[in-house]
C-alpha cells in the first residue's frame, strides 16, 4: 500500500479491467471476511435506498491506514474499512470502474439494474396478461403507463430524482412513446419507446464555506 498504482497487484488488475460488477476491497486479515460483511449489510436493503460508503461491517475490525496508504487505495478504486471521527465506516463504495463512471459506485449498479428489471417486468406483465395490446395509440398508452409506474417506483425507492422542467436535469423522469403515425414500419410487431431520468445518487462529501462577522 505504500507504493502508487501500477504494481500489478490484485487491486491494480481490477482497476485496469474496469469492471462495474466487481468491487475491490482491502483488509489485511482474510479471516475477518470484510467483503462478506459488507455484502451482508447491503444485500437485504431496498435498491436505491442506500450507498455503500459510511456503512458499518459487523464483526470486522477497522484498518489503520497512513494518509499515503489511504490515497493509494482510493487510486486503485478499492474499498476499505476505516475509523473516521470515532466511527467505523466503509470507504469509498466504488466498483473497479471508479467514480468517473456512472456505474463506478456499488449502489448505482444495483439501483440501475433494479430499475431496468422492474420496467421490463412491468411491460412484460401487461403484454402477457392482456389478450392483446394493440399497435395503436391506446396500446401505446398501456406501455407508457407501465413505464411511468416503474419510474414512480424508482423515485419512491431513491433511484430516480423527481425534477421539474426548470430544474437542472429535468424534467425527470420522462417517458416518450411514439404516435402510431410516427412508428417505424420496419417494426411491425415492435415499438421503440424511450425514457430518461436523473440518477438520485448519494452525497458522499460536502464542502462547506462560512463567513464570520464581528
Amino acid at each position: 500500500l505504500g507504493t502508487s498504482t501500477g504494481t500489478a497487484g490484485t487491486l491494480d488488475l481490477l482497476k485496469g479491467a474496469g469492471r462495474t460488477y466487481v468491487a475491490g476491497d482491502y483488509h489485511p486479515s482474510p479471516a475477518s471476511m470484510a467483503g462478506a460483511a459488507m455484502i451482508g449489510g447491503l444485500a437485504p436493503r431496498t435498491p436505491g435506498s442506500w450507498t455503500a460508503k459510511f456503512k458499518r461491517r459487523t464483526g470486522v475490525p477497522p484498518v489503520k491506514l497512513t494518509p499515503t496508504q489511504r490515497t493509494n487505495l482510493i487510486a486503485r478504486h478499492a474499498n476499505f474499512y476505516e475509523t473516521v471521527a470515532g466511527v467505523n465506516i466503509t470507504s469509498e463504495g466504488t466498483t473497479s470502474a471508479g467514480p468517473s463512471d456512472i456505474r463506478g459506485f456499488i449502489d448505482n449498479v444495483v439501483s440501475l439494474d433494479w430499475q431496468e428489471n422492474d420496467m421490463a417486468s412491468a411491460i412484460f406483465g401487461d403484454l402477457a396478461s392482456a389478450d392483446k395490446v394493440p399497435r395503436t395509440d391506446p396500446g401505446m398508452v398501456v406501455l407508457k403507463n407501465a413505464m411511468k409506474g416503474s419510474l414512480r417506483r424508482g423515485v419512491a425507492n431513491g433511484v430516480a430524482a423527481e425534477l421539474s422542467a426548470d430544474q437542472v436535469g429535468g424534467p425527470s423522469p420522462r417517458v416518450d412513446v411514439p404516435l402510431v403515425a410516427d412508428m417505424d414500419d420496419l417494426l411491425p410487431r415492435g415499438v421503440r419507446a424511450s425514457f430518461s431520468f436523473k440518477l438520485a445518487g448519494a452525497v458522499h462529501h460536502a464542502d462547506i464555506n462560512g463567513v464570520v462577522l464581528l
